[in-house]
């Protein structure tokens, strides 16, 4: 462990080295020039972006990333000389858009990665609820930086599983949630995962209560690189040498034991306590060919979810992969997610 100082911030991180100067400062501008921030919980630090529109804000929003990923993810498309005639991914293109929109947008890093304070990709003992509180607590606190203004809560993969535990939780004591919480929007959540056998699962969690931070040399590899983004420059980018050696995300990597634990439980507690009488307004976008997180899991939430349906958004995409950030239809989603949360201001 080696003690950093980031953004006039002490913070604990478990990276061989921090970028340099020039990667920091390439890596803001590929983002959408945000401003940094850390968030401190019971479990450590965390580290968060934040980008406010230029005008009046009309809502805010908390965007969290899945596992292995991190709010800093981006790969700039077209004219590398020209941002006007570029396209962004990820953050680049969720920030620009959303403060185009008059949104201000908070999007920290999970625990264990990007800036953010823990072990590497790792869910401590396989306890997701740390993930869960630390998100609730950081939700809370950005929507109370503007009062009175409409909030939404937004997640990725296993980040949406985590917001729909959170939506739930607020759902059952209102008194607990942000003031002016207007819904949830969510891309690709993790509600049903492609997992082995439940033989294996069951093995796989004893071993987790003995050394969950171990990744055995038999732990099944998460889905290939291939089958998550169809792009071959951004699959390119995403899996470079220069992007593995920040260790700010995780692609392509097996799971800690306690990391796979947290996510299998995280997954069934979803689908068993959480969206059975989920009535919160939500918006949802999933694509047809998601390998890591089916969308049988999108089509659960849309059976035994209790959510009228004038309160719902839901855009099933065609041929899609999971990342739908960098998907080729990335721009109608965020679009499609902008439009749905616009409806819910009236």
């Amino acid at each position: 462990m080696v003690t950093y100082a980031l953004w006039n911030t002490e913070v604990d991180l478990t990276l061989p080295s921090i970028p340099s100067p020039e990667t920091l400062s390439q890596m803001d501008e590929g983002t959408g020039n945000p401003e940094h921030g850390y968030f401190q919980t019971p479990h450590g630090k965390l580290h968060y972006r934040k980008y406010l529109p230029d005008g009046e804000i009309k809502a805010v929003c908390v965007w969290q990333h899945g596992i292995n990923a991190h709010s800093g993810r981006y790969c700039k498309l077209g004219n590398a000389d020209n941002d006007s005639e570029a396209k962004f991914t990820n953050t680049g293109l969720l920030a620009r858009q959303m403060k185009k929109a008059g949104y201000a947008l908070y999007a920290p890093d999970m625990l264990g990665h990007g800036f953010s304070e823990g072990k590497r990709f790792y869910i401590p003992n396989g306890q997701w609820e740390i993930n869960r509180d630390g998100l609730a607590s950081f939700a809370k606190f950005a929507s109370g930086q503007h009062e009175s203004i409409p909030f939404f809560l937004m997640g990725d993969s296993y980040g949406g599983c985590l917001t729909l535990h959170i939506a739930r939780k607020w759902q059952d004591c209102p008194e607990d949630a942000p003031t002016n919480f207007k819904g949830i929007t969510l891309n690709a959540p993790a509600i049903k995962g492609d997992v082995p056998s439940p033989a294996a699962v069951l093995f796989l969690k004893f071993l987790a209560a003995v050394a969950p931070e171990r990744t055995p040399f038999f732990m099944p590899h998460p889905v290939s690189p291939d089958r998550i983004w169809k792009n071959e420059v951004v699959r390119a980018h995403f899996m470079s040498d220069e992007e593995k050696s920040m260790m700010l995300a995780g692609g392509g990597k097996p799971f800690r034991l306690g990391t796979a634990k947290g996510l299998l439980s995280a997954l069934e507690a979803v689908r068993e306590k959480v969206i059975p009488g989920f009535n919160i307004p939500f918006c949802v976008c999933h694509g047809t060919h998601d390998w890591g997180v089916p969308v049988t899991g999108t089509e659960f939430l849309l059976e035994h979810a209790t959510t009228k349906e004038q309160d719902r958004g839901v855009r099933i995409i065609d041929g899609a992969f999971h990342d739908l950030l960098a998907d080729p239809t990335m721009e109608e989603t965020v679009d499609f997610h902008l439009k749905w949360m616009d409806s819910r201001l009236g």
